[in-house]
């Protein structure tokens, strides 16, 4: 009787882990998570090239990506499969800064400046703003929608995410709604903003992490993340708040590309759907 109680818990647990993971991959673009020592994509899509000084150390999952600062980054050519982008966009990370005086973040367009300059941005400000983080996202048609938080997240891990669903954007941080400081509508507070797509734009920029461009308008004026970045995702989808909290979980495991350790996650889950 044992026996065959556990062969159901195990086939229930398989079952919820392959449909948490299948949930998960559903419009999954790319998904960096560092923990084999490189900055290549899971998929094997969109692998990412490594300059100057980045180098792999315990992240918040498994490995994750040190920028030193001064001249370390990543980027990600531009490939077919961003285009999926143009309905809706989901960007989610684990980052962790150590100085905050830098502008420097996860990103695609031409330059960081508020603006039509770029698709989304997940960006640390300037040293006159320490501490406060800003996202962003444009169609350019309607230019911009910006959110910030004056919170001061320094020497600390916090999980950051932006929501394109194809009519509207929001950010989080911490799983939490941040507040708009621009909006289309008018309306200010922790609610989703107006921005509608379509969003395939800037087809010939890289999505950059850890290094910014055009800061004050000026196309050569880069800075550098001194920090870490972990468990980077994108996906051609609005996820929810709960699959943003499930993502930072794991991601490979959200996605289904790991076996490792997904008998005890899919458990987990199950548990979870059951409270």
């Amino acid at each position: 009787m044992r026996i065959r109680e556990f062969l159901a818990v195990l086939l229930l647990v398989a079952s919820a882990g392959s449909a948490f993971a299948q949930k998960g991959a559903q419009g999954a673009i790319a998904a960096w998570t560092f923990d084999d020592g490189t900055a290549n994509d899971v998929f094997g899509r969109n692998n990412g090239v490594i300059h100057g000084g980045v180098t792999f150390v315990e992240g918040k999952v498994g490995q994750a990506a040190d920028l030193d600062g001064l001249f370390g980054f990543i980027d990600v050519p531009h490939s077919e499969s961003f285009d999926a982008l143009e309905d809706a966009m989901t960007l989610t990370a684990w980052v962790f800064v150590r100085d905050t005086g830098r502008s420097a973040g996860i990103w695609k367009g031409e330059l960081i400046e508020a603006g039509a300059n770029y698709l989304f941005r997940i960006t640390y400000a300037d040293a006159n703003e320490v501490g406060r983080m800003g996202w962003g996202g444009s169609n350019v048609a309607d230019v911009e929608g910006s959110f910030a938080s004056d919170e001061e997240y320094q020497d600390r891990w916090m999980h950051v995410a932006l929501v394109m669903d194809g009519d509207t954007i929001q950010a989080y941080v911490d799983f939490e709604p941040v507040d708009a400081i621009n909006s289309f509508d008018g309306i200010d507070g922790s609610h989703a903003k107006k921005l509608k797509g379509s969003y395939s734009i800037f087809e010939d920029e890289p999505l950059r992490m850890g290094m910014s461009q055009g800061a004050a308008g000026v196309i050569n004026n880069k800075t550098y993340l001194n920090g870490i970045i972990d468990e980077v995702g994108l996906w051609s989808r609005g996820l929810t708040e709960k699959e943003i909290q499930q993502a930072a979980q794991n991601l490979r495991l959200f996605l289904g590309v790991s076996s490792a350790g997904k008998l005890a996650t899919a458990w987990a889950t199950v548990k979870a759907e059951r409270r």
